[in-house]
C-alpha cells in the first residue's frame, strides 16, 4: 500500500481528522450543496438543511435563516423541521 507524501485536507480523507476539509463542521454533519444557493423549491435538500441546523451541527447564515425559519417565529426549531417535511412529503 502506498501512502500520500502529502496531506490534502478535504481529500485524503483520515480516520486521524474530524473535519479534513477545514470548514470547522465536523466532515460527518458537513451541510449539502444546496446551503448557500437555494433552487425556489421546498425539497428533501431543505429538509436535510434544517435538520443540520436543528441538530445544532451547524449555524444558520442570513440565507438559512430566511429560508428556514417557517413559521416566522424567530428561531429554526423542530416545529420548522416539521413544517417542511409536512411540503415535502405531500
Amino acid at each position: 500500500m502506498r501512502v500520500a507524501a502529502t496531506y490534502t485536507p478535504g481529500v485524503n480523507l483520515t480516520p486521524l481528522s474530524a473535519d479534513t476539509d477545514n470548514d470547522t463542521v465536523p466532515d460527518g454533519s458537513d451541510p449539502p450543496a444546496l446551503w448557500s444557493a437555494p433552487d425556489n423549491q421546498i425539497n428533501a435538500a431543505d429538509l436535510l438543511i434544517v435538520n443540520h441546523l436543528v441538530l445544532g451541527h451547524c449555524k444558520p447564515g442570513q440565507l438559512q435563516f430566511v429560508h428556514g425559519d417557517m413559521n416566522v417565529d424567530g428561531v429554526i426549531n423542530p416545529r420548522d423541521l416539521q413544517l417542511i417535511e409536512k411540503l415535502v412529503l405531500s
